[in-house]
This record gives C-alpha cells, structure tokens and sequence, in this order.
C-alpha cells in the first residue's frame, strides 16, 4: 500500500522500494528475487505491486513470460 492516513510511510511500498531494487540488481528472474524478500512483504499482491512500479518507472525491464528480465542502469 501506499502512504496515507493509516499505512504509514514504513510500513508502505515506498519503504520497501530501495531494498527491491538492490536485490533486483543481483537476480535477473522475478521468482527468484521474490524468494529473497518473501520475509519484507505481507502477501505476493504487495510484491506485485513493487514490481509493477518498478516497471512503470523504467527501472526494469521484461524479457520473457518466464519470469525474466533486464535491469536498465542509472544514467
């Protein structure tokens, strides 16, 4: 969820934004890096919803069905 009046800032996907993008870094597959953080979020509609934020700000890229993808680099 995102920040509000009662999801707070810590507790919100924004917070766990940094620590999904370090752990994307090192994997190049969705289910794996689920794996590694499956313990930081409360269900997988969660994780979806980092990933697809993520995509939508270009940090990752898709590859295949299968779970891959590329990560694009800072500028």
């Amino acid at each position: 969820m995102l920040p509000n009046k009662v999801v707070s800032i810590k507790n919100s996907i924004l917070w766990k934004l940094p620590d999904t993008i370090k752990v994307v870094k090192e994997c190049n597959n969705i289910i794996d890096v689920y794996n590694v953080l499956d313990n930081q979020f409360d269900d997988v509609n969660d994780f979806i919803l980092c990933i697809d934020i993520l995509y939508v700000l270009d940090i990752i890229k898709t590859i295949d069905e299968k779970g891959y993808y590329s990560y694009v680099k800072e500028d």
